[in-house]
């Protein structure tokens, strides 16, 4: 009989505490939401790795760099994040060369 009521008596403590901590909890839900808002916002980050492959009897240099870009909008506000892979020769001379963009809308974008 202790037993039970010592069980008891843990579980009503237990339930006061949480109780306690939910309470201080919803006390900022303004805070609390503008806190989820900004980890919601993804970091643009970028990666750049150099290598070197060998094509028959030629050996290139190049380095691939992809990242993701974070857009916004005229309000400073996050509207998109894309993702993006560039690959360049590394002695390849960049004034004069060529540049190419690819899109790809995914489904429904033809």
């Amino acid at each position: 009989m202790n037993r039970i009521v010592s069980s008891l008596c843990g579980m009503a403590l237990a339930g006061f505490v949480m109780q306690a901590a939910l309470a201080a909890d919803a006390g900022a839900p303004a805070d609390k939401d503008a806190k989820k808002a900004a980890e919601k916002i993804p970091e643009a980050k970028v990666f750049v790795t150099h290598h070197k492959g060998r094509v028959g009897a030629t050996s290139i240099s190049y380095t691939a760099t992809a990242g993701t870009m974070l857009m916004k909008n005229d309000k400073d506000e996050p509207v998109a994040l894309f993702g993006f892979t560039a690959y360049a020769r590394d002695d390849a001379d960049k004034r004069t060369r060529p540049i190419v963009f690819a899109y790809n809308g995914g489904p429904g974008s033809a």
